[in-house]
């Protein structure tokens, strides 16, 4: 209808007018008569209830109308203090969705956090888990474990992995590949990042044991199947190099080598390194995914420097450490040596100085292996004299002979927050590889003659020297020690060690006469045999060992893990090794050849 303004009779006090007209509905103007029209123009100043929300809804629940006011061009304004449906708040009783229904209507299923058990869809420990209450109550989240898949751990029956199968420990070898000439081709180190493997040492040489009197630097990056997809072959051109150690860096794969030379190595565009007035300097070698070398540096006066083992760690960082008589420079300043003193350099990936120390006194010191623990370094290797790690209480001091030590440096100070010395008399005792577990355990590998005590632990060496493997936990306290060694006179030496993603751990070496890895003794066939032998990481239980060799000479240095649990391991060899596969052994076409071999957890 149309609202018609009548002229018989103005009233004219407005007030009069908004009386009347608040308690009309909204739509309608108020005329002299007290008629309205939803149409028409509303009374400047007059308000009116309102309410946008849908129809029905208005006074129920939570919802509520509100008022407008006519504005001076005659229409009407926002409508304040209305309350329309809203989402249902299950943490409230309220009924915000305004149907009539409060808290316990059907759009709020749970409470928020509460749980319901629910099946996953995935095998073994995996397979139960729980759908928790999203925090508007109004639905559940997805279906989640109550146990998250992690690494296998051969050691129990459990389906860690969550993938329907819990395979025990065998440390079957499944794949294996050799390389060799003429000479002597050793692998001293092997290497992965899970994706990227790398193995490096000496070809064309004259090698005995770990010693190197001629040869020719080389680093092979292999992939899963072993393959070769690059060889670096680098002489040095009036005397020799080889690499000691190798590591690949956890993000870019990078291959970095360690190890000693002795002249001049040429790497290509321009990157060439001379040993100072052709002693035998320290070297580190950067190599990218295609093969190209990033960066090489050497460090070293006239004097003997020897760089004998490598890591990868945080941010891209590498840690070097060997042993050093003369000044090493590490482009920190001028580091000098006491003695042959132990030394230990961080670089960053581009080969440049975060920190560089030496630590010894005029006696003989020597660092063999190196291994991040987090931002701090674990050092290992072999000392006489005192070995001042500066702790604080004093320094190590050898009970002559030549002892094993052991030591955490932290990554700020340089300084050692624990150190071990591994020795008590004046017989040999040196430890020749270091490694750092999934949670922080630091294994510790080498040989020895005489006797070690740690705590309340004491291993003795029952002829020559025995190997032995010690696993201390992070701060330090002895986890356990094991002697592997023989009654035959026969020498046993760990050269390698490691931890699989469960915490187990690994060593490797060589030995003559037999070896009792706590099973009973096994006899070698020849010269020299590899072995192998994997621990539990909790109380160093036997799960499995292994031996390797013929009448000829087998030994292996170098073992690293893949994220699976499988073991890479290398070496070298001469005459014939099979390691138990059905497959056709592999022959040494000369002195030694190299060998790699992965095995299974």
């Amino acid at each position: 209808m149309v609202c018609r303004r009548r002229t018989y009779l103005r009233l004219a006090a407005v007030g009069l007018v908004s009386l009347f007209a608040s308690a009309l509905p909204s739509a309608c103007a108020l005329d002299v008569y007290g008629s309205y029209d939803p149409d028409a123009p509303c009374a400047v100043g007059v308000s009116a209830p309102c309410y946008t929300g849908p129809l029905g809804t208005a006074g129920v629940g939570a919802c509520k109308s509100g008022t407008h006011v006519c504005r001076i061009d005659r229409t009407f304004g926002a409508c304040v203090g209305e309350v329309v449906p809203q989402k249902e708040d299950c943490f409230t009783p309220e009924d915000e969705d305004c149907d009539g229904k409060d808290r316990g209507d059907e759009e709020c299923l749970c409470a928020p956090g509460d749980t319901l058990p629910c099946e996953t869809g995935q095998p073994g420990p995996c397979a139960e888990g729980a759908r928790t209450c999203a925090p508007d109550g109004l639905s559940f989240g997805q279906c989640l474990p109550f146990v998250t898949p992690h690494p296998e751990d051969c050691a129990d029956e459990a389906d860690e992995d969550c993938d329907g199968a819990a395979p025990g420990c065998t440390g079957t070898v499944d794949l294996r590949a050799s390389r060799g000439g003429a000479l002597s081709d050793v692998a001293f180190a092997v290497a992965t990042n899970g994706i990227v493997h790398a193995t490096a040492g000496v070809i064309d040489g004259d090698v005995t044991f770990r010693t190197v009197n001629a040869g020719t630097l080389y680093v092979d990056r292999r992939v899963a199947s072993l393959g070769s997809t690059w060889s670096l072959e680098v002489p040095a051109m009036g005397g020799r190099a080889a690499a000691r150690g190798v590591a690949v860096a956890a993000a870019s794969g990078d291959i970095i080598a360690a190890g000693e030379f002795q002249g001049s190595m040429n790497f290509g565009n321009g990157k060439v390194i001379t040993s100072a007035a052709n002693g035998i300097d320290p070297f580190v070698v950067a190599v990218n995914a295609s093969g190209a070398v990033k960066w090489a540096r050497a460090f070293g006066d006239e004097q003997v420097q020897l760089a004998n083992a490598v890591a990868a760690g945080p941010d891209g960082w590498i840690a070097v450490a060997g042993e050093a008589s003369g000044v090493v420079e590490f482009g920190g300043g001028p580091r000098t040596a006491s003695g042959a003193d132990v030394f230990v350099a961080i670089l960053d990936s581009e080969g440049k100085h975060i920190w560089s120390r030496v630590y010894g006194d005029a006696a003989p010191q020597a660092a063999y292996g190196v291994a991040f623990a987090g931002g701090d370094v674990v050092v290992a290797g072999e000392f006489d004299g005192s070995l001042d790690f500066g702790l604080g209480n004093g320094a190590l001091q050898s009970a002559g002979g030549g002892d094993a030590f052991v030591a955490r440096l932290s990554g700020v100070d340089t300084n050692a927050k624990w150190s071990v010395k591994l020795g008590d008399d004046a017989l040999l005792q040196r430890a020749y590889a270091v490694a750092v577990g999934p949670s922080g355990e630091i294994a510790v590998t080498g040989t020895f003659a005489g006797s070690i005590t740690i705590a309340d632990t004491t291993l003795t060496s029952l002829t020559s020297v025995d190997a032995f493997l010690v696993v201390f936990e992070p701060e330090g306290a002895l986890r356990f020690a094991k002697k592997l060694g023989d009654t035959t006179g026969g020498d046993q030496i760990g050269m390698g060690v490691a931890f699989d993603a469960a915490g187990n751990v690994v060593v490797t070496g060589s030995f003559d006469g037999s070896i009792d890895f706590g099973a009973g003794p096994i006899p070698s066939a020849g010269t020299a045999d590899v072995f192998v032998a994997k621990y539990a990481g909790a109380d160093g239980a036997l799960l499995w060992a292994k031996t390797e060799g013929d009448a000829e000479a087998q030994r292996g240095f170098g073992i690293a893990a893949l994220p699976d649990s499988r073991m890479l391991l290398s070496g070298g060899f001469a005459g014939t090794i099979d390691f138990d596969t059905a497959a056709a052994p592999l022959v040494s076409q000369g002195v030694l050849d190299v060998f790699v071999a992965r095995l299974e957890p």
